[in-house]
């Protein structure tokens, strides 16, 4: 944490929180690998942004979408997965059902 006029930032915090979240193992193995750079992604023709810090830069990542019935009867496996977005900056994470994809722009 630093200061910069006179208010506290959690700079870096970002990178951090991205770094356990890997270790934990939140992602699955087709979702972000291992030395993936942040990116900058498109949704429905426009940028994406941070709605917390409005960061651009992302970390794209898979998660399963489970239901009940589909866990019950042991077949989590077949349940669709979404695309999420970790702010490199912040780390609030973004969920999306179709995947965005990236550019360079």
């Amino acid at each position: 944490m630093r200061v910069v006029s006179g208010r506290r930032t959690n700079e870096g915090a970002g990178a951090r929180l991205l770094l356990e979240a890997r270790i934990m193992g939140l992602f699955s193995k087709s979702g972000s690998k291992k030395g993936d750079a942040p990116a900058r992604f498109l949704t429905a023709g426009n940028e994406v942004s941070c709605p917390q810090c409005h960061g651009n830069l992302f970390l794209e990542g898979k998660a399963q979408l489970n239901t009940a019935a589909m866990s019950l009867a042991n077949l989590d496996w077949a349940n669709k997965s979404a695309t999420t977005l970790i702010c490199a900056q912040c780390s609030f994470i973004s969920w999306y059902f179709e995947a965005p994809s990236r550019f360079d722009g």
